[in-house]
């Protein structure tokens, strides 16, 4: 029989120094050896040749690693001790090629790990574990207790999973103990989870003899491209050893997975053609034959048939489908962990009209195939020096005041070359700090950035970052932040400045962020169009005293502290296409293709309830699209039909009263330039806003007259879209954005 054997290697190093017992996933260094760890799949399930698990499901996604040594000492109960090292990765986010490093002192190698005279040290291995498992919570961290670790899952709520669970356990063995300690180990791992997928056969058509059964029809034909099939009886939770006799069942733990996104193809295999689907995965289970937590796959296969009737002395043929049911028991009673199901059946028949359990037609499998799910993980391991310098990662994203950075080191470390670029979205200066990298290394130096806003240094194992925020939007102009910081420094070796060293990142985030996008102008009304032409106000391009050419995006998580105002959606929640016969265009979902009108458009919502809402980030017009005075109604329809600069008509509404008076706050504090006239009336939802010297709006509520109108874009909700923005190659087309 074929084994197919794959390798995660995790590596642990080792110096005179005691480090820190991180699991990281990148490091430097040079020749020297090390503890080698590899985890491979087991294949104590297997019936058949191992199968590999797939990318594209996330079946060998690496999320963290959690290890765990426990050493010898001539008894069977050492497991049942607490372990004498232990430690963990995380956000590795890796699934082939990978190489992570543990790091031990040689006293921690020689003394503890592998205690003379013994020479093994069996380790445990956690894969993917779930971050809100909290370890430090358990009465003890005992290979039993870990074992007995409740896993929970949602397997139905999505076809493609976040991760897998698994685990395994074996030992690490040390080479020449009278030498350079090394020491290697092959440590299965497998997933606690079981897997199911189905390949079905369906007759194209089936002739009856008239019988009294079937006086509908004789000839019926199979709908197979509008088959459904449900998983019944699946389990969301076990425990990490993945036997069901350590867990308790309730109801509530079984789930029928009935996905409407499981869709079926086609395929052909050896000349026969096969429906497949996405697969379903379930926690292992035992079960009676016959018992109510059976678990079984349900199919729904529509048929269709010719009714004949005479009318008037012709025999016109009606058609018509009935949906037939089946269920495919699994032929077991147990799904066991880190197994794969593989059935193919044939339907030749027809169903069950009916729905029910008792008369729901049995189908057998035509192929039953179990084999070992293999991980299909091939991480090799990389062999590196005793001087090491290794670092969880080098770019961060810091929506804090403080941020904490692990790192171990062989040799005593520094901290140089920093600069900062402060406020970058708005083209601010950057500031350049200290660079030591050309003096004398001092084997006690500690170099530290510190002012009274500011500090980085290094402090024990970590690296300490620490900048107060300012996201007071109250405290007025200059006293609060509104776009990123970006630092930079070196982390080096003291003694092998050039040779050993991690350059590092933090881009620390504000609560509110303004950017500020140029229109690239790419026609003569600088990329602009309404409705297809220049309708409902008429004024494109630079006109008048405002000639910004800017649009203005603001996201914001906080409002002033003496603000009344709401974040959240303004829109209407239903459709509302204005009663406007609109111009025909191409639309999103079929930008290269046929045109059609406006129809899945949201408007701001006028209520007086929604005029203090404020959306969580959303886009200005620039002076592109100023209007001249125009109606409500107009105002409405322009926004509803504005485009610019690749983003789409059917996008853009009205501002609420808030969102102008937050706009124009954020003018009087110099933040952004003066986007709405003092003292000129602009159109909002519902009524009319006034800008007023050093801040603030008069807000009216008559909607009669004309004024100005400046449309806002809901980029909080339209960037998770396919089309976030219009491709380059038809930014100058009208076009409709209101995809479903």
């Amino acid at each position: 029989m074929k084994k197919i054997i794959y390798s995660l290697s995790i590596l642990c190093l080792f110096s005179a120094a005691s480090c820190t017992p991180e699991l990281t996933d990148d490091a430097m260094g040079k020749d020297s050896t090390g503890i080698t760890l590899t985890l491979r799949t087991a294949d104590s399930h297997t019936k058949a040749e191992t199968m590999p698990g797939e990318d594209e499901y996330n079946e060998n996604l690496i999320k963290s690693v959690h290890y765990f040594f426990y050493p010898k000492d001539g008894t069977d109960s050492n497991t049942e001790k607490e372990p004498a090292k232990r430690g963990q990765a995380t956000n590795l986010d890796k699934r082939n090629n990978h190489t992570i490093t543990i790091n031990a002192s040689e006293d921690e190698i020689k003394n503890i790990l592998f205690k003379y005279p013994y020479n093994e040290c069996d380790v445990y291995v956690i894969v993917n574990l779930p971050s809100d498992i909290d370890l430090e919570a358990l009465p003890d961290r005992k290979l039993s207790t870990l074992k007995k670790i409740v896993l929970d899952a949602s397997f139905e709520t999505s076809l493609v999973q976040p991760y897998f669970v698994m685990e395994g356990l074996d030992v690490a063995t040390v080479i020449d103990r009278n030498k350079v300690l090394a020491a290697s180990g092959v440590v299965p791992v497998d997933r606690v989870a079981s897997k199911i997928t189905v390949s079905i056969s369906v007759q194209d058509q089936i002739n009856l003899v008239e019988e009294e059964d079937f006086t509908s029809g004789m000839l019926w034909t199979s709908k197979p491209e509008q088959m459904k099939i449900e998983f019944v009886n699946g389990v969301n939770r076990t425990v990490l050893s993945g036997n069901p006799d350590d867990i308790t069942l309730t109801a509530d733990d079984r789930f029928i997975d009935n996905s409407d996104a499981r869709t079926f193809v086609s395929t052909t295999v050896d000349g026969a053609e096969y429906w497949n689907c996405e697969p379903f995965y379930t926690y292992p289970e035992k079960w009676e034959i016959g018992s109510d937590e059976e678990p079984y796959l349900f199919i729904t296969l529509p048929w269709e048939t010719v009714i004949w009737t005479e009318v008037e002395g012709q025999v016109p043929p009606i058609y018509k489908t009935y949906p037939c049911y089946y269920k495919i028991m699994l032929g077991v009673d147990e799904l066991k962990r880190n197994t794969w199901y593989d059935i193919k059946v044939n339907i030749g028949i027809l169903g069950s009209f009916e729905n029910t359990p008792e008369v729901i037609l049995p189908i057998e499998a035509t192929e039953y195939f179990v084999a070992d799910w293999s991980t299909g993980l091939n991480v090799e391991s990389e062999i590196l020096g005793a001087r090491y310098l290794v670092v969880d990662k080098v770019s961060y994203d810091l929506y804090d005041d403080e941020l904490s950075i692990p790192f171990t080191s062989s040799h005593e470390c520094e901290i140089v070359d920093m600069t900062l670029s402060e406020n970058t979205g708005l083209n601010k200066g950057t500031i350049t700090y200290p660079d030591y990298s050309e003096e004398t290394p001092n084997e006690n130096a500690s170099y530290t950035w510190n002012t009274n806003t500011w500090s980085l240094g290094i402090d024990g194992a970590q690296i300490k970052f620490a900048h107060k925020l300012r996201n007071d939007l109250s405290a007025g102009k200059g006293n609060y932040d509104y776009a990123p910081y970006t630092i930079k420094f070196r982390i080096r070796h003291i003694d092998a400045r050039g040779e050993f060293y991690k350059d590092i990142t933090i881009t620390q985030y504000p609560a509110m962020m303004i950017e500020c996008f140029p229109n690239r102008k790419l026609n003569s009304y600088g990329c602009v169009s309404v409705n297809g032409g220049s309708n409902y106000g008429g004024v494109h391009g630079l006109t008048g005293n405002n000639k910004n050419p800017n649009m203005y995006v603001i996201k914001t998580t906080v409002l002033p502290d003496n603000s009344e105002d709401v974040l959240g959606d303004p829109r209407s929640s239903s459709v509302n296409t204005l009663g406007v016969i609109w111009t025909q265009a191409k639309g999103i979902e079929n930008i290269n293709g046929d045109n059609r009108q406006l129809t899945n458009y949201y408007p701001t919502d006028e209520s007086d309830d929604m005029a203090k809402f404020i959306a969580p980030k959303f886009r200005i017009a620039s002076s592109y699209g100023v209007t001249n005075a125009i109606s409500y109604t107009n105002a409405k329809n322009r926004c509803a039909s504005y485009q610019e600069d690749g983003y789409p008509a059917g996008r853009w509404r009205l501002a609420t009263k808030a969102e102008i008076a937050f706009i124009v706050q954020l003018s009087a504090d110099n933040v952004i330039p003066k986007l709405f006239t003092v003292g000129s009336a602009y159109w909002c939802a519902g009524g009319t806003a006034t800008p007023k010297n050093g801040g603030g709006v008069t807000l009216g509520e008559s909607l009669t007259g004309t004024t100005y109108v400046r449309c806002v874009y809901d980029e909080w909700y339209w960037e998770k879209s396919e089309y976030p923005r219009v491709p380059d190659a038809n930014a100058t087309s009208f076009i409709w954005g209101d995809e479903i």
